[in-house]
């Protein structure tokens, strides 16, 4: 695997900022399985690995404004087979 330097912010501004430093070599993580094959096998040029699952609501489900739901981009798919909601519609 190649070396990279991991940040883990609290906020998404945090995460933004880290970003810009150098976007061609930055990722976000999130789950992390395809980022960690690609790191694996270098197929990537990642000096930077940005760890957003300590960012509060990047996570949950739930309904927004009107009919319109909420579906946190760190939410794991098992949240949503059992959100009591989601499942009878």
């Amino acid at each position: 695997m190649q070396n990279f330097t991991y940040h883990a912010p609290t906020s998404l501004a945090a995460a933004v900022a880290l970003m810009r430093v150098d976007p061609e070599h930055s990722r976000y993580l999130a789950g992390g399985t395809d980022l960690f094959l690609e790191l694996e096998r270098r197929r990537l040029g990642v000096n930077t690995v940005i760890d957003l699952k300590h960012i509060p609501g990047l996570s949950g489900v739930g309904v927004g404004p009107g009919t319109a739901w909420r579906i946190g981009a760190l939410t794991p798919m098992t949240d949503l087979e059992r959100h009591p909601d989601l499942q009878h519609r």
